[in-house]
């Protein structure tokens, strides 16, 4: 068929999270309208619960810097992992996504980089 793959959403997922990480160390103060726009690209294959939990977790001013992976793993089941720098962050990103209109559980797999 014409179009991509799953496996080359997924590739192209992994290399875009990739890339997002090595911007994010080169450039910490990167501004968060850019790293939202790098988070588009490195994740194109997200599902609409997916997208509102990204969307939310961006637009939070105290998760801003956090490189965050969000990935549905059942209907209503959404897995975080990834790196925060407080443990505050933690638990402010597992409350979003369980508020976040489709969530039923959250599996969290974050850890704090300190």
């Amino acid at each position: 068929g014409i179009g991509c793959q799953r496996e080359d959403t997924e590739r192209i997922g992994r290399l875009g999270r990739k890339l997002t990480a090595h911007v994010t160390a080169v450039a910490p103060s990167m501004p968060p309208g850019l790293a939202a726009a790098w988070d588009t690209l490195a994740t194109p294959a997200m599902s609409p619960v997916e997208r509102h939990v990204r969307d939310r977790l961006i637009n939070d001013q105290g998760l801003g810097n956090c490189v965050l992976e969000i990935s549905q793993v059942a209907p209503g089941v959404i897995k975080l992992s990834g790196t925060v720098e407080q443990p505050g962050q933690k638990v402010r990103a597992a409350e979003l996504t369980k508020l976040t209109i489709g969530v039923q559980e959250v599996i969290d797999e974050l850890t704090v980089a300190r």
